[in-house]
């Protein structure tokens, strides 16, 4: 009798019988556990607002644009200042200028040389009265201005906010396990 393979037999028939052991205690752990997730929404007003108003231009000669920025410039601040915002709010005034690179024959008549895009932003926690006035930004186009918004809405107090809805999605996810598990 070949021990070696006789011992070698033993120990696949031992081995095979551990992993099938195994495999049958995973299947019925299987059966044994819920996974579920849980859920919490919640609608919060923001607390502060970013107001970004831009107003394009475009010219041939660089001071006729100067000065038509600055007239704009005042006509904007002006109906600003009448419609409450404060200096303290005005967050930003920033200028872009770009020169046109299109010099081809059919477009030179159309095209200015040069492009401006002026940018004031307002930063405030009132955000009603920001969001009122947003509204009534297309007056200035009657006054000749080419003005375009954008406006921005943020929430400061997140990190309590998520602490909530943590919470609640946890308990929400108790619920459904045990109603599953019933």
């Amino acid at each position: 009798m070949d021990y070696l393979k006789f011992g070698s037999s033993i120990l696949a028939v031992l081995a095979f019988s551990v992993i099938g052991f195994q495999a049958v205690s995973v299947v019925k752990n299987m059966g044994s556990y819920i996974s579920t997730n849980g859920l919490s929404d919640k609608v919060v007003d923001s607390d502060e607002v970013v107001l970004t108003i831009s107003v394009r231009n475009d010219a041939d000669v660089l001071k006729e644009i100067s000065e038509k920025r600055k007239k704009e410039k005042d006509i904007l601040i002006d109906f600003l200042t009448k419609n409450g915002i404060q200096n303290s709010e005005i967050d930003r005034i920033y200028c872009d200028i770009e020169e046109n690179y299109d010099y081809s024959a059919a477009s030179k008549s159309d095209k200015k040389k040069y492009k401006t895009l002026d940018k004031i932003s307002i930063k405030s926690s009132r955000v009603e009265d920001i969001k009122k006035l947003s509204g009534d930004l297309s007056k200035l186009v009657d006054e000749g201005l080419c003005v375009c918004f954008e406006i921005e809405y943020y929430y400061k107090d997140m990190d309590k906010l998520r602490i909530e809805m943590l919470e609640e999605a946890t308990k929400d996810s108790m619920n459904r396990a045990e109603r599953i598990a019933e």
